[in-house]
């Protein structure tokens, strides 16, 4: 029972006219232990007809890469519009699952406090690349 659940979020956000909206997870992958790394995801079937979110996704990909450069490569941007956040934002909104619960190594990068800080400032850049693109 969500307190604030998706259609919530998303109203809220909408009501305030943000320009950009992101939406941080940590990501489970059942049957191996092996998938790892940072997903991107954004709706190009969005009801956002401005903003281009592939070009954010794309900033926050490349902010990413250069703070982690002995990460899988390439990280993945990936247009899905099953999500829900993705899909229904007015402005720009991305979805960033940070790692694989599930796996081992980034279970453990996740729980250190100098790798939640690389990443937050990561994700800050590359907010910033976007918004000095615009």
């Amino acid at each position: 029972n969500d307190i604030f659940n998706k259609k919530e979020r998303i109203a809220y956000f909408n009501s305030v006219g943000a320009d950009y909206f992101l939406s941080i997870h940590c990501n489970t992958y059942a049957g191996t232990e092996d998938v790892n790394g940072v997903r991107i995801y954004f709706s190009e079937d969005s009801q956002v007809p401005v903003k281009q979110p592939q070009t954010a996704a794309k900033a926050l990909c490349e902010a990413l890469e250069e703070a982690f450069p002995d990460y899988k490569k390439p990280m993945s941007e990936m247009t899905d519009d099953s999500y829900y956040v993705t899909h229904w934002a007015k402005s720009c909104a991305l979805l960033i699952e940070i790692g694989y619960l599930t796996n081992k190594t980034d279970a453990e990068n996740m729980l250190s406090t100098a790798w939640q800080e690389k990443m937050a400032v990561a994700v800050a850049n590359g907010i910033d690349k976007y918004f000095e693109e615009q």
